[in-house]
């Protein structure tokens, strides 16, 4: 009987290996592709060998250390087979739709079959749920985001153009609003004197899909000098003209707040908003701070609402949403419908034509796109203790 003398466990590029002197006794190392994987995707594992016949047949498995579940896999087991000393397979990842942070995973490598002995462990992986995104998570009818500077032209501080990331709209810029000269977070904004400063959609385009739209932004309000100055507004040239716009409802370097709507006199978007509905539950807004803004018309669940910080809303949910908005909008930033303009500053803001959640009067959506804002933007504070994504991004 050959002399051997084991040698004990190797570490080499994060595998475990089992290693002798005797040069006919097989060898496994396992590399892997990536550190991480994001959920929908999958991570690719080489396993080296010596002294493993071509042809042989060997089984991964995922490892229970640390502790996971099979959901989080396609599959937990399976096979490969070796030649000319080299194998490798492939772990994919479900998709589960839950929010779980990073969870970390260990392969195993076997012979003789998926519960035969573990002749190599992998290094550690870590599954992401992926970062949210609107490019990718949401179809955007409308994207402006002052952090890109792609996105954007300039000559010194002057803005002088601005693109739709959406492809939506082509936006057209009025007067001289400022650029690359103050940030948030460490990230560039627009800033705007409201004497004549704005952003506006030089097309209608459709915003909404049987009546449902819902919009979300970043904003700041430097003063008012009227009750209608505008975060945003839509208007419509179709018949009968159905918009809105979300203003401030004072004009004294204030903000209450309010929902300025149509003001037809019959078949109205609701009846019981009528021209306006002033914000009541939350209060209003507090002069040259920033706050994640968001309103949504959600037709299929029959309701309307306005949310702040991730607040649930400004106003109690309108359960008379009777007549959808006009799909057909021209978009307008810190400008009312009558062409009013409002003293301040804008980060980001995008518009979905679609539900704000799921199905009914969920806002699951909405809330992943607060996270996302929050944590971009630096206004995780702001959110209230109860939010899904305080603490961690989307």
């Amino acid at each position: 009987m050959p002399d051997m003398t084991v040698t004990g466990l190797i570490v080499s590029g994060g595998a475990k290996l089992i290693n002798t002197t005797d040069s006919s006794v097989p060898t496994y190392a396992i590399t892997e592709d990536s550190s991480t994987v994001t959920e929908g995707n999958s991570v690719s594992f080489t396993v080296a060998t010596t002294n493993v016949a071509d042809s042989t047949t060997l089984y991964w498995t995922v490892a229970n250390y640390p502790l996971r579940e099979d959901a989080d896999f396609t599959a937990t087991s399976g096979s490969f087979t070796v030649n000319s000393n080299s194998g490798s397979f492939n772990v994919a990842i479900a998709t589960d739709g839950d929010t779980e942070g990073d969870e970390p995973f260990r392969v195993y490598v076997r012979t003789g079959s998926t519960t035969g002995p573990v002749v190599a462990t992998s290094a550690t992986v870590t599954i992401s749920d992926g970062a949210w995104d609107p490019s990718t998570d949401i179809t955007t009818v409308a994207w402006i985001d002052a952090s890109d500077s792609s996105s954007y032209t300039r000559s010194g501080t002057q803005l002088t153009g601005v693109t739709d990331k959406s492809g939506t709209y082509t936006m057209s810029v009025g007067g001289t609003p400022v650029t690359n000269s103050t940030t948030l977070n460490g990230l560039n904004i627009f800033e705007f004197d409201g004497n004549g400063e704005y952003l506006q959609s030089t097309t209608y385009e459709a915003v909404a899909s049987n009546g449902n739209h819902w919009v979300i932004g970043v904003f700041r309000y430097d003063g008012t000098d009227s009750t209608q100055d505008s975060f945003w507004s839509f208007e419509t040239n179709q018949s009968p003209k159905r918009d809105y716009a979300i203003s401030s409802g004072a004009n004294n370097n204030t903000w209450p707040g309010e929902l300025d709507m149509d003001a037809l006199s019959s078949g109205r978007i609701s009846s019981t908003i009528g021209n306006k509905l002033d914000w009541t539950g939350l209060g209003g807004l507090n002069i040259t701070q920033w706050y994640i803004v968001a309103c949504y018309f959600n037709k299929t669940g029959n309701q309307i609402g306005l949310r702040f910080d991730g607040r649930t809303n400004s106003f109690s949910p309108v359960n008379d949403y009777d007549n959808s908005i006009s799909t057909n909008q021209e978009l307008r930033l810190m400008r009312n419908r009558s062409s009013q303009e409002l003293n301040g500053k804008m980060a980001e803001f995008f518009v979905v034509a679609d539900l704000p959640g799921t199905s009914g009067t969920d806002m699951s959506t909405i809330e992943k796109a607060e996270g996302y804002l929050a944590h971009k933007w630096g206004r995780t504070g702001a959110l209230p203790v109860g939010h899904p994504y305080k603490n961690s991004a989307p």
